[in-house]
């Protein structure tokens, strides 16, 4: 069993009760939690180890919540998840994202679940939004296991200022929250970026790693390459393609998605890290509901699907407020879904403009587990 519950109250307190009643009924392993930053995290953490004493409790600030048939802001999402679906939840937390050996320790443990079965075994991943490190997480994370770790960055409603995390009764910042779940039924990964390739390339000549900027493309001024790529005369011009026209690292016809953020002199500045001398592909958005129904459909096509956690970019979010299509958007998810607008997605690697989902499957007695 899989519940999902939203509370739009403003006090705390009566948010939390609002989705313990919802969430009655279900003997949680893990209950997770996406607050808009209008909370305070140490509450939040708080309330959440009282009102589910007996569960793993983690979450992180969002910049927008998402459940099943809506998107809010300024809410409170959660999902519960009950031990027959997970009948195991290991969870440690990385107190520094930027020093590798505290994602060694929090590996350490999770001990053996971290060397699970990976069609059982699956790691959810909570990190702060405004660290700049998700990178070297991921890959450390990379480096330590073969399990697929599926999540998001925490947001704090587009304020840029300071993001959150809670795990079992205590709130973080300048962390990472690690969750391994048992689910002996298996789960699905789905990923929806809805780009396609727009027929240019780009490759990275001259980056600073650290603040994410790409300061040359092809042996030019960044700004003036990325211009000449999406046929803008000006960059203010250029400016206004990036959520449009960001570039891709592809695997194939796949795209992991690297965004752009702003022009930092004649240097232009990403909300993830781009490598130097990687061709990377220039990319046109496409329809983000027929592609996210697609992608839903093709998980579900046997019906075993019995809950999705949603981790979706906010710049996918602030284009389908653009278009005044987050109803339709959410109204694809009838299952049981909770989650987040992210600052960043988390599927291998840390990528952008993506959602990334974990599909929970039921038992089918005429199947073997996925």
């Amino acid at each position: 069993m899989i519940k999902t519950a939203l509370s739009k109250a403003t006090v705390t307190a009566e948010a939390v009760e609002e989705l313990a009643a919802q969430l009655h009924g279900v003997v949680a392993s893990v209950v997770l939690l996406f607050y808009s930053s209008q909370h305070d995290a140490r509450e939040v953490a708080r309330l959440a180890r009282s009102a589910w004493p007996e569960a793993h409790t983690i979450g992180c600030s969002t910049s927008g919540e998402i459940v099943s048939g809506e998107m809010t802001d300024g809410a409170i999402a959660a999902m519960a998840i009950d031990r027959a679906v997970a009948v195991e939840v290991s969870v440690a937390v990385v107190s520094d994202m930027g020093d590798a050996s505290r994602v060694d320790a929090a590996c350490q443990q999770l001990g053996s679940a971290l060397h699970g079965d990976v069609g059982q075994h699956v790691g959810i991943v909570l990190m702060d939004g405004l660290s700049g490190k998700e990178e070297a997480v991921m890959d450390r994370l990379g480096d330590l296991t073969d399990l697929r770790f599926i999540g998001g960055s925490s947001g704090d409603d587009l304020a840029f200022s300071a993001t959150s995390l809670i795990v079992d009764g205590d709130a973080l910042s300048n962390a990472a929250v690690l969750a391994v779940l048992h689910v002996p039924a298996g789960y699905r990964v789905i990923k929806t970026q809805s780009f396609c390739r727009a027929g240019k390339q780009l490759t990275p000549t001259r980056v600073d790693a650290a603040k994410r900027e790409v300061i040359e493309f092809d042996g030019k001024p960044a700004s003036e390459a990325y211009c000449e790529a999406v046929g803008a005369r000006t960059v203010e011009e250029a400016g206004t393609r990036f959520m449009s026209n960001p570039v891709g690292l592809m695997d194939g016809d796949e795209p992991y998605v690297r965004s752009p953020q702003a022009f930092d002199g004649h240097a232009l500045k990403f909300y993830c890290a781009v490598s130097e001398g990687i061709e990377l592909d220039l990319l046109q958005s496409t329809d983000i509901l027929a592609d996210t129904q697609r992608a839903l459909a093709e998980a579900n096509s046997d019906g075993r699907v019995i809950g999705i956690l949603n981790f979706n970019c906010i710049l996918r979010t602030l284009e389908l407020k653009a278009q005044n299509k987050t109803h339709e958007y959410a109204s694809l998810f009838s299952l049981p879904t909770a989650g987040f607008s992210t600052y960043g997605e988390a599927n291998i690697g840390h990528i952008n403009q993506t959602a990334t989902m974990i599909a929970f499957l039921g038992v089918d007695a005429g199947a073997e587990p996925a």
